[in-house]
Parts: structure tokens; C-alpha cells; sequence
């Protein structure tokens, strides 16, 4: 009896101890500004903020206020209850609003009834078409990665297995059987925050969090006058920070917010991977050199396929030629046989992402090489796997 009392008490202390993150927004008394999923701790000593892989824990006296944002749901509700009947653009730009915060469900809803409202709406059919190529694709991997663990609970065989190397005639061909290519590393938080600074464009808006002291050793290290740049807003002074090309430094410059060129990368992505990682292609080991995570849903995954796209070169073409963006692999590769230049090799199961250059998808592409990306391609000094083809 007493036992059943202590465990149930002990479960109410636990439960009445747990404090659930909320998205919103902390200001430091230094003025710095951190938004993510907030969670107060309840003997109310810190604040710890997430964004994305990074998390920020500060003691509470030195939070000049917590400020908390409300739920996607209740915003989704909000603007919905805005639309009016015949309004099919706005209902296309409130679903790529949901589907830029992962909610496919209710970004698929949106471009539906725009459709059902203007059925010559391009795109809205384009946008619906990309969400569920993408849907259709995590379904695949989903089914892949269930076989894969369902052959890992056997038991193994009595005789070593012959490797593809020693034995070609018995190599494992399937998706299934090369499964465990996928399972490569990613990049890490500071190569992801590397990323973010190299493709920061002039002007661009971020949010940065300034580490280790770095304000006075950078001001320390160029003799700036320490009043001017502290008066500076938080983003000013790790502007500066960055443009000073100190990696010692530039490494305590933490950016949490993806610039444009990530953003819109991360919304072409399921255009890109349903012709590059479809399956058997790209996703596996039959990519050759060139594995990309399919389906890219966290982070990690999502920078890592942009890193390999940026860095892949074969012969002396590079995959994302940003100074000649019609001259990128990626576009040339995606184009069907007949009308490419550059056409992708005959392989199992290749499809073409692009019907031909005025296809929307590929002009989609095509603006983000061109417009998003910086014109010059970025040292990311990064100790990672490039892929290169000679």
C-alpha cells in the first residue's frame, strides 16, 4: 500500500515538475534577442530557449522580459477566418506559410481549395503536385526503413556474407539490400552555423546570438572603440564580427535563423529530390557519388543535401554553377533525355524532375540558383565528404 501511495506521489511530483516549451521570444538584459521554443524552469532560476539544434539557457535574473507567441493552430485559425470566398492567392500563400512550419496536412487543405476556387491557378497545382511527390516519397522511405529493420531482428547467417567487392555475380542490386548507405552522418550545429554565415546576403535579416565573450575580444583585437560598437544593435555588431573573417571569432557568432538562400532551398527541396532521390536513385547506395537524404526532415539532413549539392562537381561541371545557373548539372540532369544537354546516365528508375526549361518547377530552381544563392560560391571550409566525379 505504501509503496502504490509513494510511486503515485512521486508520479504527480514528476508530472507537476515538467514545464512544456512554448514558441516565443527572450530579451537578455544586454539587449539580445532569442526566439524558439521557450520552457521556464519551475523553480523559476533559468529560461532555456531551443532554436532548431542550438539551445541557449539563461539565468533569470538576467532576462529583461519573456514575451510567448501563440500556437501555429491558433494563428492558422485566425488567418483562415480572414479568407475571403473567392480569394484563391491568399489561400496559396497561406499554405505556403504552413508549409514553411511543417504543417503539410493544412498547407495541402490550402492549395486545394484555391484550386477548387481558380483550377487554372499554376501555382497552386505546382505547389500541390511538389507536397505530394514529397508525401509520396516519405511514404517509400517509411516502408524501406520498416524492411530493413524487420531483416535486422533475424538472426545472422552461419557463413560470412560475400561482399559486393569480392564476389560481384552475389552483390546485394535492391533498394533494401544497400539501405544502410543512408544511414551516412550529417553535418553538425557548427558546420550548420558555418553555412548560415557564408550564405548570409548583404542586408539580410538574422538573429544572432554573440558567445564566449566574443564582443570584447573582437573589439580587443581591431582596437574599435568599445562604446561605438556596443551602442550598435546585436546585429550590427556580429555583422562586424563576420566581416573581420576570423574564424575563431566568427565561430561564436551564432546564427539561429536560416538565411533566404537556405529558406528557399528547404521549399524547392521535394522538387529536387523527387527526380534526384527517387527511389533507387539518389537515396541509396545506387547514387554513385551523389547520396542525398530522402526524406530530408530534420535540420541536419536538410543542410547536409544542400552542402552536397553545392560542393559535387563532375568532370569540370559543378552540380550548382551559380555564376551560369543553366549551366548546373542539376537542371541539365533533371531534364529529360531529349531535351538536355547534359542528360542524366541511363539508370533504374530515373525520373525526370522537369519536363522542359519553361516548366515551373525548373524555372523554380533556376531563380534560386540565380537569385537566392550569392553570385560567388562560399569557402565553407567545412572537414566533410565531397562528392566529386571525374
Amino acid at each position: 500500500m505504501f509503496r502504490c501511495w509513494f510511486l503515485a506521489a512521486a508520479s504527480v511530483s514528476i508530472l507537476s515538475s515538467m514545464v512544456f516549451a512554448r514558441p516565443g521570444e527572450v530579451v537578455s538584459k544586454e539587449g539580445q534577442v532569442y526566439r524558439g521554443d521557450v520552457t521556464e524552469s519551475d523553480d523559476g532560476k533559468s529560461v532555456l530557449i531551443k532554436s532548431g539544434t542550438i539551445e541557449t539557457r539563461l539565468h533569470r535574473l538576467n532576462v529583461a522580459k519573456v514575451e510567448y507567441t501563440r500556437s501555429f493552430d491558433e494563428q492558422f485559425a485566425e488567418k483562415t477566418a480572414k479568407l475571403q470566398p473567392t480569394d484563391a492567392m491568399s489561400r496559396v500563400e497561406l499554405g505556403k506559410w504552413a508549409n514553411d512550419n511543417g504543417k503539410y496536412a493544412e498547407a495541402r487543405t490550402m492549395y486545394e481549395d484555391a484550386l477548387k476556387i481558380d483550377p487554372s491557378n499554376r501555382e497552386a497545382s505546382h505547389l500541390l503536385d511538389v507536397l505530394l511527390k514529397q508525401s509520396e516519397l516519405d511514404k517509400k522511405s517509411t516502408k524501406s526503413d520498416a524492411k530493413s529493420e524487420g531483416k535486422s531482428d533475424r538472426k545472422p547467417a552461419s557463413k560470412p556474407a560475400t561482399t559486393a567487392s569480392s564476389n560481384p555475380s552475389t552483390a546485394p542490386t535492391t533498394a533494401e539490400a544497400l539501405s544502410p548507405v543512408i544511414e551516412k552522418k550529417t553535418l553538425t550545429p557548427a558546420d550548420i552555423n558555418v553555412i548560415r554565415q557564408k550564405e548570409l546576403r548583404p542586408g539580410e535579416n538574422f538573429t544572432a546570438r554573440l558567445d564566449n565573450n566574443v564582443q570584447k575580444r573582437f573589439v580587443d583585437s581591431t582596437a574599435m572603440d568599445a562604446v561605438k560598437f556596443n551602442a550598435l544593435s546585436i546585429n550590427d555588431r556580429a555583422r562586424k564580427i563576420l566581416d573581420a573573417h576570423d574564424a575563431d571569432l566568427c565561430r561564436d557568432v551564432k546564427l539561429s535563423t536560416d538565411p533566404a538562400a537556405l529558406k528557399d532551398f528547404r521549399r524547392i527541396q521535394p522538387v529536387i529530390l523527387s527526380g534526384c532521390a527517387n527511389s533507387g536513385c539518389h537515396a541509396t547506395a545506387n547514387a554513385g557519388n551523389l547520396a542525398l537524404y530522402s526524406p530530408a526532415d530534420n535540420e541536419a539532413k536538410a543542410y547536409t543535401n544542400f552542402y552536397l549539392l553545392q560542393t559535387y562537381v563532375k568532370g569540370n561541371q559543378a552540380m550548382i554553377d551559380r555564376m551560369t545557373p543553366g549551366h548546373s548539372l542539376l537542371l541539365e540532369m533533371g531534364l529529360p533525355p531529349e531535351v538536355s544537354t547534359n542528360a542524366h546516365p541511363q539508370v533504374p528508375n530515373f525520373r525526370a524532375a522537369f519536363r522542359d526549361r519553361q516548366d515551373p518547377r525548373y524555372i523554380q530552381v533556376s531563380d534560386w540558383i540565380g537569385k537566392s544563392l550569392n553570385v560567388v560560391q562560399p569557402n565553407y571550409g567545412i572537414e566533410f565528404p565531397v562528392a566529386t566525379k571525374p
